[in-house]
Parts: C-alpha cells; structure tokens; sequence
C-alpha cells in the first residue's frame, strides 16, 4: 500500500512538473508571438502576421488541451491518492487489531 501511496505521489508530482513546463512553454510562445509581430508589422507584412497568429492560435489550444488533460489526470491521481491512504489506513488498523489479539 505504501509503495501504491509513493507511486501516486510521484505521479502527482510529475504532472505538477508537467504543468510548470507548459507554463513556461507558453511564456516563450507569447515572447515569440510579440516578437514576430513587431517584425512583420515593421515591414508591413500583414499576411504572415496572420498565419503566424493562427499557428499561434493553434498551438495555445493544443496547450489547453493538454492543460485540461493533466488536470483531468491530476484529479484522477488525487482520488486515487485519497483511496490508498484510506487503504492504508484502513490496513494499520488491521494490523493493530492483529497485533493486539
């Protein structure tokens, strides 16, 4: 159980490492995405603008997407969480009962 319990951890923290690698990702997208526009508007060229905005778009929405889904897996890894130290819990107590008898 213990070793269910450390394995969930290490899983809840992978996804938080996971969520801080995304954040940073978007940082540098939004850098990237400043920095371009300031390039082609300087030399007028409005059409690349906007493909490069819609490549944006699309890559900000495959980060949500990944950012919904990590959640999703982060809920699920703290109920499973939850379940294996009411687990255990439940079997110390078991233990305690054996041990007294």
């Amino acid at each position: 159980m213990e070793a269910r319990l450390n394995a969930a951890l290490r899983e809840k923290t992978s996804l938080s490492a996971n969520n801080a690698t995304l954040e940073k990702q978007l940082i540098e997208l939004t850098r990237t995405n400043e920095l371009l526009k300031s390039k082609f508007s300087e030399n007028g060229n409005q059409k690349n603008l906007r493909i490069l905005s819609l490549e944006l778009m699309k890559l900000r929405n495959k980060r949500e997407t990944k950012m919904r889904g990590m959640m999703a897996k982060q809920e699920g890894m703290e109920m499973k969480l939850q379940v294996t130290q009411r687990s255990l819990e439940e079997s110390q107590g078991k233990i305690a009962q054996l041990e007294g008898k």
